[in-house]
C-alpha cells in the first residue's frame, strides 16, 4: 500500500468500518514472518469471524449462569477440548504460529456451537474456559481499552472542565472540546 498510489487505508479508518476484532483475527491469520494480504474482502471476513467468536463465548456465559443442576463433564468432551488446546500452544511454541493457533481457536468455538443446541453446564464450563483462556492470548475476546468505568470519570472530567470553560465564556475551547467528545461517540447537548 502506498499513500501516493491511493490505496492506503489510515488504521483509524479501518478500525471504524471493521472494528478491532477484525484487525486482531486478520493479523492472527497471517504468520509475522508473511506478508499480510490487507484487502476490504479479507477484512470483512476476518470481522466475520470475530463476530462469531464473540456470539459463541455470550452464548457460553449465558448458558454458564444457568443454575440448572449438571452431570459431570464428558470426558470425551474434555479430551477433545485439552487436545485442541494442545494443538493451540504447539502453534505458538511454533515460531509464534498464530494462523495454526488460530485455527484450533475456531476448532473449539465449533465445538462450543455444536454443545449450544443442548446445553450442559459442566461441558458448557469446560468449553468458556478454553475459549477464554486460548482467546486472551491472541486477545479476540477484549471488548474495551479502556474501562467503562475509566471513560465515564474522564468523560465527567471533560464536562466539568467545559462548564467551566463556558462559564467564563470562552466558547471556542468549549465547542472543540464538544466537536472532540463528538468525534468519540460522547454527544453533548448545551442547555439554554
Amino acid at each position: 500500500m502506498h499513500k501516493s498510489l491511493g490505496n492506503f487505508v489510515p488504521i483509524q479508518d479501518a478500525l471504524r468500518k471493521f472494528g478491532v476484532g477484525a484487525l486482531r483475527v486478520l493479523y492472527a491469520s497471517t504468520h509475522y514472518r508473511s506478508p499480510l494480504d490487507f484487502t476490504e474482502e479479507a477484512l470483512a471476513q476476518a470481522g466475520s469471524l470475530a463476530r462469531r467468536f464473540r456470539r459463541a463465548y455470550d452464548q457460553l456465559e449465558r448458558a454458564s449462569s444457568d443454575n440448572a443442576t449438571s452431570k459431570p463433564v464428558d470426558d470425551r468432551i474434555k479430551t477433545q477440548t485439552d487436545n485442541i488446546a494442545r494443538e493451540f500452544y504447539a502453534a505458538m511454541d511454533d515460531d509464534f504460529n498464530t494462523p495454526g493457533a488460530l485455527s484450533s481457536y475456531i476448532k473449539i468455538v465449533g465445538k462450543a456451537e455444536e454443545h449450544l443446541k443442548a446445553p450442559d453446564p459442566a461441558t458448557v464450563r469446560v468449553l468458556l474456559d478454553a475459549m477464554t483462556d486460548l482467546g486472551s492470548i491472541l486477545g479476540f475476546l477484549e471488548t474495551e481499552s479502556v474501562p467503562r468505568a475509566s471513560f465515564s470519570q474522564l468523560v465527567e472530567l471533560l464536562m466539568s472542565l467545559r462548564a467551566d470553560l463556558r462559564a467564563k465564556r470562552d466558547y471556542g475551547l468549549s465547542d472543540r472540546i464538544r466537536e472532540q467528545m463528538a468525534n468519540l461517540g460522547v454527544t453533548v447537548e448545551d442547555e439554554k
